[in-house]
């Protein structure tokens, strides 16, 4: 059986760090376990990150002792209020077996019911620690390790957030994006894909260095689904083209992620929405036209879910490429899914040309009449 798990956000305004995060972590509400939190925050450089990440590991060793969930610092400025906090909870089970655990420094969970084993946890490595395919390469390094561990092959990853510096950038005649591209197909080589990839999010952050964050599940229960889903609005990232990887040397690969991906069991459906554009079919659309991207990305979204189920998401974030956009695309947004509330957040994304980017975790209850 799959753990139970739900999503909620908190958003703090402008304070002091500490007192921000003070704040949204005495949010959480009591009794509840906490499987993952996920900061978004605006450090001015790279300094001011290692120095804002080094407090909050401080504080979190505070709140939590020996149980610190798995966490992340992603410098994606929040375009309301000053610092966010997305936090994934869980109610324990009888019968459960829960760990919070460390490696080689790195924090992670592992969740055991019955015959289903689920690990999440974020890795990050120094900002000085190379080029984007360096650094992506040491980060799977890591992931591998922690994977390993417990026993856990790659391909039982089923959602993942990559989280790239300078995302459109250029080194050595490749962009940092299909560096990073290169890295994670390297890594999922270690494993067959038989049953497709993860959904995923390749996204640009301000400061700090690659970072990935990973949930995965390894079970031997026909009763647990988990499948890839596929829209046929566009084409699979996996199966691009060349023509549009820019910067490509027709080495590094295509992106290796699903369009989503769905968990079910007996009693909860979950569909894990990736990182989503104005694309169709491979290219780009409405170049220039933000509100036109934010609907036909909204389109692309509402294709992903199972057929007559309103459109109310558990978790929604949207990343704009500029601040000046934020109101038209919240415009659009509240009229089409007026009962989702959105995280909005600053980032780069992996095309020029993109103005938006969505993505969203959509869950339902099953019942005979489901």
């Amino acid at each position: 059986m799959l753990t139970r798990k739900f999503r909620e956000t908190y958003i703090a305004k402008s304070d002091d760090f500490v007192a921000m995060c003070s704040t949204l972590l005495s949010k959480i509400p009591a009794g509840k376990l906490v499987a993952s939190l996920v900061f978004y925050g605006n450090p001015q450089d790279n300094n001011e990150y290692s120095h804002q990440l080094n407090v909050l590991n401080e504080l979190l060793c505070s709140v939590y002792q020996d149980s610190v969930p798995p966490f992340s610092y992603i410098a994606q400025k929040p375009l309301t209020g000053a610092l966010i906090l997305e936090v994934c909870l869980f109610e324990e089970m009888a019968g459960q077996e829960i760990c919070y655990k460390q490696f080689s420094g790195y924090r992670y969970l592992t969740i055991r019911t019955g015959d289903c084993m689920e690990l999440i946890t974020a890795v990050s490595v120094a900002v000085d620690s190379g080029t984007t395919f360096q650094q992506a390469t040491s980060v799977f390094q890591k992931i591998n390790a922690i994977l390993s561990r417990e026993r856990m092959p790659v391909n039982s990853i089923v959602r993942q957030w990559n989280y790239i510096g300078d995302i459109t950038g250029y080194s050595g005649g490749i962009q940092n994006y299909h560096q990073f591209n290169l890295a994670r197909s390297l890594f999922y080589d270690l494993a067959l894909w038989e049953n497709g990839y993860p959904a995923a999010t390749g996204i640009g952050v301000t400061a700090g260095a690659v970072m990935v964050r990973i949930e995965a599940i390894v079970t031997s229960s026909s009763a647990i689904k988990n499948i890839a889903i596929n829209n046929n609005l566009q084409v699979p990232a996996h199966q691009y083209s060349t023509e549009v990887l820019a910067g490509n040397d027709k080495t590094t690969g295509t992106p290796k992620f699903e369009r989503a991906r769905l968990l079910e069991d007996e009693e909860t459906g979950t569909v894990f929405i990736s990182g989503t554009a104005a694309i169709r079919g491979e290219k780009s659309m409405a170049e220039g036209d933000v509100a036109e991207q934010a609907r036909l990305t909204i389109e692309n979204i509402l294709n992903l879910l199972p057929a007559g189920k309103a459109p109310v998401f558990e978790m929604f974030i949207i990343y704009l490429k500029y601040e000046q956009d934020f109101t038209i695309v919240k415009k659009l947004t509240d009229g089409i899914l007026p009962e989702t509330s959105p995280v909005y957040v600053l980032a780069n994304l992996c095309r020029d040309e993109l103005l938006v980017e969505m993505e969203g975790l959509y869950q339902w209850q099953i019942s005979i009449n489901s």
